[in-house]
């Protein structure tokens, strides 16, 4: 359950203050061991709160007198004695508050922190606090200065759902501050309004304030897919041409071919030959940040044909930045089982043996530790069950970044075909195991119109490989709709042939229905090019999802996408589309792509074909109440948000019943019959969104209708 500021306050808040160089800081009652120390203070004067030892200071640095603080000590020791503050050789008023917390994450607790705002009015807001992680404790620390009374100014009117927890002051011989610690605990990603607040001074002032959000421990982030595909795009022609960064995959080796048999998803599946030669694919580097937590999941779904590899063969790779510590999956023949290493250290075997003509997925996860001499350790699930993890303890450099590879690095044959489909890599904490997901396309909507913000007389659409004629929205939507493209002397497409900074087209795609159970993660726009010769050009894309102003957002800033008319090597543009706050099925259902704004269009630059492949994710079912025989209902969760995605309500031979849930407060009552089963999509977001569910037993067994 979503942890809240009443589960992870351990013991009441202290508070006190002082008119001095320094002065100490306690709690009522002693510490427990493995917890989170808080102290949020703040002080007037020319210098500031030195950040006590073992500390850490979790707000942007004071540049004005009014100064505001919060100094965090993760993983505290049994009966922790608390700090004194120092304001240094300047004698100034300061005041404190003192929180223990149970339930935070202890290595990289702080999601996001607003700017420290100040004013001399009445009023003051914080900036809108944002974040990625769903269940958080955000705490905002208000100052007031009275420059011509002892009387410490008060605070009051924090807005919802901000809510003050203590206020404390502190006075000299002609002057005072008052502060005020607010909280709150949301369960969602959405960003929310800073926390407001009044003084008692009018326009007295001076103020200041900040806030800060910390992560709950376990707590899962928004999904933050860098690359990922199901290879529904069906070909492996220009697969790793085009910009570095932008194409289909950074790199290639060996003869990697698209398949229609056995796809896990889908219409295709990647295939690698049973060849003596190292046959791969590789995406671009997805940077980590050390010391914040920073971890690299990725999933990968394989499949041996036919037969198990006659030998030890390797499955992928994750390759860090910078240095020889690569972490490898392998088939090991001798147990028939899949073994991780990272570098030279022990292998890990998974508890299960593998089969042959069985899709498997592995979920992966490097955590690259907290320092160059920390520990680096990759977890793992094979078919969602947790392994032993893999690691590595030796001294490495720094890591920057990791690189997900498919395939093998060898030339040693495997004795049968390698399939892989849903293979995805993310770049932030939180996310791990990926988990079941399928990777669906989105083609050019059939029923759609391309049309053109600006003038039509700029684009073309052009047959036999560059064959101009004038724009016809028919005819360009039917050129780009082919899965795969259409590559060779029979290439057809659109094309901007005139500069035209302002003009674009508009490209509507077709949808995915996200089935009960199942949430939209992601969407990466794929974009197989052409122009009229290989000399330098620009081309800019954007994305629609409903709402956006103007061209759209930005996926592929303007710039040369290295198109060219290649008959077997067509380049690609390839980028993930993140609308804000994420994508619902009512955006998925408004996509469109946009193309154009070039400033050099000569040669004519356009697109053979434009896809969208999707990540589409499998929520976890469990039962919310009830049991089997009786009415049970059961709740599909998204993994991630906890959000409540679908109502099963199942009734036995004799009892209906009423199922009762709200949404954002509005009510609905579904009526179901004995002996049936009816299930509610709701796709909520986010765990709040849903506030109420109950069951309603009609005791004469037949519900009314």
């Amino acid at each position: 359950m979503p942890l809240t500021l009443n589960d992870a306050l351990v013991q009441p808040i202290v508070s006190s203050g002082f008119n001095a160089t320094s002065g100490a800081t306690s709690l009522g009652s002693a510490t427990t061991a493995g917890n989170t120390l808080l102290i949020a203070a703040a002080t007037y004067g020319t210098t500031g709160i030195s950040t006590p030892s073992g500390y850490t200071a979790d707000q942007p640095t004071n540049v004005a007198t009014q100064k505001v603080y919060f100094f965090r000590k993760s993983n505290i020791g049994a009966s922790e004695t608390l700090p004194t503050l120092s304001t240094g050789a300047s004698t100034q008023k300061t005041v404190w508050f003192a929180l223990e917390l149970v339930g935070l994450e202890l290595v990289a607790p702080k999601d996001v922190v607003s700017a420290i705002a100040t004013a001399t009015a009445q009023s003051l807001a914080t900036a809108t606090i944002g974040g990625v992680y769903y269940d958080c404790i955000g705490f905002c620390l208000h100052l007031a200065q009275n420059g011509s009374s002892t009387t410490p100014p008060t605070w009051s009117g924090q807005v919802a759902p901000w809510i003050e927890q203590a206020e404390q002051g502190q006075a000299d011989a002609t002057t005072s501050i008052g502060a005020a610690l607010s909280a709150w605990a949301p369960q969602q990603v959405a960003s929310l309004t800073g926390c407001s607040a009044d003084s008692s001074l009018g326009a007295n002032g001076p103020l200041a304030a900040v806030a800060v959000k910390y992560v709950v421990a376990g707590s899962k982030t928004a999904t933050d897919l860098r690359y990922f595909t199901g290879f529904e795009f069906g070909t492996t022609a220009g697969i790793a041409t085009g910009v570095s960064g932008s194409r289909l995959f950074e790199a290639v080796s060996g003869s990697p071919t698209i398949t229609t048999s056995t796809p896990r998803n889908g219409s295709y599946c990647l295939e690698l030959p049973d060849t003596a030669v190292a046959h791969n694919l590789t995406w671009p580097n997805v940077p980590i940040t050390v010391g914040s937590g920073g971890k690299s999941p990725s999933r990968v779904c394989f499949r041996f044909v036919g037969n198990l590899p006659t030998s030890d063969t390797e499955v992928c790779s994750l390759e860090p930045s910078g240095v020889v510590l690569d972490t490898v999956v392998r088939y090991r023949a001798a147990s028939s089982k899949i073994g991780v290493q990272v570098g030279s250290n022990t292998e890990q075997l998974s508890a299960a043996t593998i089969q042959a003509d069985t899709w498997y997925a592995l979920d992966l996860e490097l955590d690259p530790g907290s320092s160059a001499s920390a520990p680096h350790t990759v977890s793992w699930q094979l078919d969602g069950v947790e392994q032993t993890p893999a690691t590595h303890t030796t001294n490495t450099p720094v890591l920057t970044g990791v690189v997900l590879r498919i395939g093998r690095t060898t030339a040693a044959a495997p004795g049968c075909l390698v399939r892989y489909d849903d293979c995805l890599i993310a770049g932030r904490r939180g996310n791990y195991p990926l988990g079941d997901h399928k990777v669906v396309l989105l083609t050019v909507d059939p029923a759609g119109t391309l049309s053109v913000i600006g003038s039509t007389a700029n684009f073309n659409t052009f047959t036999a490989n560059g064959t101009m004629s004038a724009w016809n929205a028919t005819t360009a939507r039917d050129a780009i709709d082919e899965v795969p493209p259409t590559i060779g002397a029979s290439a057809d497409g659109l094309a901007q042939v005139t500069t035209a900074t302002n003009d674009s087209v508009k490209i509507p795609m077709t949808t995915y229905a996200a089935q009960a159970g199942e949430a939209i993660r992601a969407v990466r726009m794929l974009a197989c090019g052409w122009a009229a010769g290989t000399q330098a050009k620009t081309l800019a894309f954007s994305g629609y999802s409903g709402s956006e102003a103007g061209h759209g957002t930005q996926l592929f800033a303007l710039a040369d996408p290295l198109f060219d008319n290649s008959t077997t090597t067509p380049a690609w543009c390839c980028r993930i589309f993140s609308p804000t706050d994420g994508w619902t099925q009512a955006k998925l259902d408004a996509l469109e792509f946009r193309m154009g704004l070039s400033d050099d269009a000569t040669p004519d630059v356009g697109i053979h074909a434009v896809y969208a492949e999707v990540a589409v994710q499998t929520a976890s079912s469990q039962p919310m109440f009830g049991m089997a025989g009786d009415v049970q209902v059961t709740a599909a969760y998204d993994p991630l948000s906890g959000g409540i995605l679908a109502l099963t309500t199942a009734t036995p031979e004799g009892k209906a019943t009423t199922l009762h849930y709200e949404v954002s407060g509005t009510p609905t009552d579904v009526v179901v019959a004995a002996a049936s089963s009816d299930t509610q999509v709701i796709g909520a977001p986010d765990a709040p969104t849903v506030g109420y569910v109950a069951i309603y037993p009609d005791p004469e067994g037949v519900a009314d209708t």
